[in-house]
Formats: C-alpha cells, sequence, structure tokens
C-alpha cells in the first residue's frame, strides 16, 4: 500500500499560500519595469518559493536525481521537439486564425523567464517532483493530478493582478494549461526527464509571449 505522500501535501499547501501572498502583497511592489535587476529580484522570488522547500524535502541541493533532471537522452530531447514544434502550431493557429490575434516579437525579458528560467523552475515542480512522488499511485494519477494543480498555480495570478479579461478567457486558460499539462505529464511519465516537457513548456510560452500582445 502506497504510503501517505505527507511531504508532497504540505508542499502543495506551502506552494498555493506563498505564492498568493507573493502574488497579492510582494508583486505589486516591485519594480514593473523589465530591467535586469527587476527581472532578477522576480525570479529570485519564484526560485524561493517553489524551489528551495523542494531541496529543503529532498534534503539535497544537487537536483539531477530526485528531480529527473539529470537525463539528457537525444531521443527524449529529439521527441520533446517534436511535440512542441507541434503543439505551437496548433496552439497558433488557434491563436491566430480561430481568436484573430496579431503577432509581435517577445522581448528580452520573455527569454529569460517565460522561456528559460520560469519553465525550468515550473517543470522540476510539477513533473520533477509531483507527478515523480505519485507515480507510486499509477500514471494516471501522477499526470491527472500534476495538471490539475499546474493549472491551479497560474490562478493567484489570473485572479488577483486580474490577468484574464472574462470568465471565458478564464475557462479557456484553464483548460489550454490543464492539456499542456497532460501532454508534459505523459511525456515525463515516458521518459523519466523534465527536459523534453521544458522543450515544450517553453515551446507553449513563445507562441502566448509573440500573440498575446496584439490580441483583438
Amino acid at each position: 500500500m502506497e504510503k501517505p505522500h505527507y511531504k508532497l501535501i504540505g508542499y502543495t499547501i506551502w506552494l498555493f499560500i506563498a505564492w498568493s501572498i507573493y502574488v497579492a502583497f510582494v508583486y505589486p511592489l516591485l519594480p514593473k519595469s523589465n530591467s535586469i535587476l527587476a527581472t532578477v529580484l522576480k525570479e529570485s522570488f519564484r526560485f524561493a518559493i517553489f524551489v528551495v522547500p523542494l531541496f529543503l524535502i529532498l534534503k539535497t541541493w544537487n537536483p539531477w536525481k530526485d528531480l529527473s533532471a539529470g537525463k539528457l537522452k537525444g531521443s527524449a530531447l529529439l521527441y520533446g521537439l517534436l511535440v512542441a514544434c507541434v503543439w505551437m502550431a496548433v496552439t497558433l493557429a488557434i491563436a491566430v486564425f480561430g481568436q484573430n490575434r496579431g503577432l509581435t516579437a517577445p522581448s528580452l525579458y520573455f527569454w529569460f523567464t517565460g522561456f528559460s528560467f520560469a519553465t525550468i523552475v515550473e517543470e522540476f515542480v510539477f513533473r520533477g517532483y509531483v507527478a515523480k512522488q505519485l507515480l507510486g499511485n499509477g500514471k494516471f494519477i501522477a499526470v491527472l493530478v500534476s495538471s490539475l494543480l499546474f493549472v491551479l498555480i497560474h490562478y493567484p495570478g489570473w485572479i488577483i493582478l486580474g490577468m484574464l479579461p472574462s470568465v471565458a478567457a478564464f475557462l479557456i486558460a484553464s483548460v489550454s494549461i490543464f492539456l499542456l499539462g497532460l501532454v508534459l505529464g505523459w511525456i515525463f511519465v515516458k521518459f523519466d526527464s523534465v527536459w523534453p516537457c521544458v522543450i515544450v513548456h517553453a515551446g507553449n510560452n513563445l507562441v502566448a509571449a509573440i500573440t498575446v500582445a496584439s490580441a483583438g
């Protein structure tokens, strides 16, 4: 019988409370610019909230093994790249032809956060830790729960900061990220590595960055 996931539950509670407090009370006080200093400051908070507690729980400062970050097989990376291309093509087509959005070049800020640092941090957490901890309960449960939590961690920003203009936009974004989470979870289970997941996640964020600014 699988042991209760007390550490996972405790970490999840911490993550949602700490991130909500950060979004509500700390983020509004930080510089609004995308300068290097402001970016480093914001991402330092993300790292402290998301990753540092994992190192304390796992009692290690080397995440490569415990978070399935040490496997860099070429086949896994190629698979991630192919899935990323398909996902990007589909989501870009929906954005441009289904939602009448235009295209814009992503900012330098995005390349450091949405395309690199943020994707790695979130994949360490939701696939490398959450999904991996739940694999003993079955692959379906691991992928499903990690995908649900992946959606829910976006809610503090969406709700507190008013990032989405309507209920419809909220529901569409929730479904979209849940489906992305399922794809990422499936890839993680297949290869036991976060890196192909990072590639797909970054591709998704890239599409969002080049379409959201000129949305109609």
